[in-house]
């Protein structure tokens, strides 16, 4: 879909300048010499997600014109620039939902800057409102009864965890599910060849390559469901950890993870750090907090659409405290974008995927486990963890995947 942008102003000069701008930054550009103009061009066009309009223009000013557009359903972000010099005048216009002022005259670097430093402000802001309005839903979808019987059993199956985890432990150690890993084997009997003195053979090295492979992948699979069983039956011993920690952990598996988010030339968006953040307390275990981090990072650059940008963004809301990261999605198996709202809370089910992809590239074992071992940690430190799509901004045509973690706040 193409990125559409409408330049309002009676100074032609003015409308050039901007235009070549946004040109820059791959918009399609329209203008219009006043409101009534660029009224006119809504009607045309359904989705302008970017205006810049100047204030003062003859027929119907910038300030007419931006109070028809914060009532449209999806208003546009809108940027406003003019010679109008007294912030007095300024201020009540940018409380409407303005996102930025540039004063005249324009300086194109500086306008290059300050419109990217917008669209990037109003992207934020609408995943933050899409992230509160799906939050609203699901809360709604909680009267229904057929939800609320499935939270149920969830709660209710928490006692059956170490039984299940014992039989899927017990089923790979005994070498079942290794799809692999047998007809390794069966391979190795046709093609090994005996030698002279009865008593040992010739297999083709890539043969033994081929099984040294498999035996380390169930070792890591047998490994992490050790961990899975420590999670559900292990004693916790707590410390006291701030969110400016949680904020330190997740920079510094950013950068471990650096390749691989290089390889695929993804761009991240962290949330500041506030001064605040050191006051704000949670008791956790730390490796395991790291350990759910570390997968959450990992599974946003396993399903990330290439030269696409990661967004982890924390909210606080009330004695809870929200980290989410989003991500442009991969298209799936069936040929869907992200998570279908029926597979919301399927996905931290063990051995559940919703792409066939194998991600060989990544520190991963690919098994399907790596979002229920985010939620076992996180419900074993009371929070929860959720999953599921959210529309994109600036194109409508493209959803957001995010995959949230909840932890409540000790102190505050």
């Amino acid at each position: 879909m193409r990125k559409l942008a409408l330049v309002v102003d009676d100074d032609k000069l003015s409308r050039d300048l901007i235009r070549r701008v946004l040109e820059k930054s791959e918009f399609q550009v329209l203008d219009a010499e006043n409101g009534k103009q660029a009224l006119e061009v809504f009607q045309r066009e359904t989705n302008i997600p970017l205006v810049i309009t100047d204030l003062s223009m003859p027929v119907m000013s910038g300030e007419e014109l931006i109070d028809h557009l914060i009532g449209l359903a999806q208003p546009p972000i809108i940027i406003i620039h003019s010679s109008v010099t007294d912030i007095k005048e300024i201020i009540p216009i940018l409380h409407k939902g303005v996102i930025d002022y540039i004063a005249k005259p324009l300086v194109p670097d500086e306008l290059n800057l300050r419109i990217n430093k917008s669209i990037e402000t109003a992207k934020i802001k609408h995943i933050k409102d899409e992230m509160e309005r799906e939050k609203n839903e699901r809360n709604q979808a909680q009267l229904d009864w057929n939800r609320w019987k499935f939270e149920t059993m969830r709660k209710d199956d928490e006692k059956s965890d170490d039984s299940m985890l014992e039989g899927l432990r017990h089923s790979f150690s005994q070498g079942t599910g290794f799809g692999s890993l047998i007809p390794t084997i069966q391979l190795i009997q046709r093609k090994a060849k005996p030698l002279e003195d009865g008593k040992t053979c010739s297999v083709p090295s890539a043969l033994i390559d081929l099984l040294i492979s498999n035996m380390e992948s169930g070792k890591r699979m047998i490994d992490t469901l050790e961990i899975f069983d420590d999670i559900v039956k292990a004693k916790f011993i707590p410390s006291t950890i701030s969110l400016m920690n949680i904020h330190k952990f997740i920079e510094d598996i950013l950068k471990e993870y650096t390749p691989y988010s290089d390889s695929k030339f993804l761009s991240y968006d962290l949330f500041k750090t506030k001064p605040k953040y050191e006051d704000i307390l949670f008791h956790g275990e730390i490796n395991y907090l790291k350990m759910m981090i570390q997968e959450l990072i990992i599974n946003a650059i396993k399903f990330s659409e290439p030269k696409t940008k990661v967004y982890i963004i924390c909210e606080m809301d009330g004695h809870k405290c929200k980290v989410s990261f989003l991500n442009e999605p991969l298209i799936n198996s069936d040929y869907k974008f992200g998570i279908p709202k029926e597979c919301s809370s399927m996905v931290f089910e063990p051995m559940v995927r919703l792409t066939k992809l194998v991600h060989e590239f990544l520190p991963t074992m690919d098994y399907g486990l790596g979002l229920t071992l985010v939620d076992k940690i996180i419900r074993r430190h009371n929070g929860s963890a959720e999953a599921y799509n959210i529309a994109s901004h600036l194109d409508t045509s493209k959803i957001l995947t995010n995959v949230s973690f909840t932890l409540p706040i000790a102190k505050h």
